[in-house]
């Protein structure tokens, strides 16, 4: 049985808010270097579990980003999970919250040009 340290990823948002069909940029790095490893980017469901919704590998540097389109408004909550392996404990990131509101009225759109 492995018995390593766990993983430890950071997660931020670029922004806590966005508007239906907006997009958050997740960012962060993990630790140790997990470089080329696959990394989960997960939302909280309805059903109080974690899905996968997004899939990418851990840039050099041991960084990695997500970007996230929203389809509904409520509050969004992320985490990103480092699955376990050979060498690692798995390791998940602080949740973090996006408030996600209706697509902004026409009349707030800059003028057409």
């Amino acid at each position: 049985m492995f018995e390593g340290a766990a993983d430890v990823v950071s997660l931020t948002a670029s922004s806590t808010t966005s508007t239906v069909g907006g997009e958050v940029t997740f960012t962060g790095t993990v630790s140790p270097d997990r470089t080329g490893h696959v990394i989960y980017l997960e939302r909280s469901g309805t059903d109080a579990h974690f899905h996968i919704v997004k899939t990418g590998f851990v840039a050099t540097g041991s960084m990695y980003s997500f970007t996230w389109t929203f389809g509904a408004e409520g509050t969004k909550d992320f985490r990103v999970l480092v699955p376990g392996g050979e060498e690692n404990v798995s390791g998940a990131s602080l949740l973090v919250s996006v408030a996600v509101s209706g697509v902004a009225p026409v009349k707030f759109l800059p003028p057409a040009s």
